[in-house]
């Protein structure tokens, strides 16, 4: 018991791989709920926005990277114009 208490306050890496799962799954159904409210609020065809569903959900952390390069160059930049770009 000395030794378990040990290693989690000197955070064992035994000790802390189901934290980091836990975490990395949270983060990663935050980020697909965000990005889920962000498909269906896009202006494209359904079937854009169901194979960008089916981008971000099958193929788990690389959908949500493309999703988020493709809003970035598609997205309306008028707002930096007031920063001289």
């Amino acid at each position: 018991m000395k030794d378990a208490v040990i290693n989690l306050l000197t955070l064992n890496p035994l000790n802390l791989s189901n934290l980091v799962y836990g975490l990395l799954g949270g983060l990663w159904l935050f980020l697909l709920a965000v990005t889920m409210f962000s498909i269906a609020s896009q202006t494209m065809h359904p079937v854009g926005k169901v194979a960008w569903v089916f981008a971000v959900v099958g193929i788990p952390w690389v959908g949500l990277f493309l999703y988020a390069i493709f809003c970035l160059i598609t997205g309306d930049h008028s707002w930096s114009k007031r920063f001289g770009k």
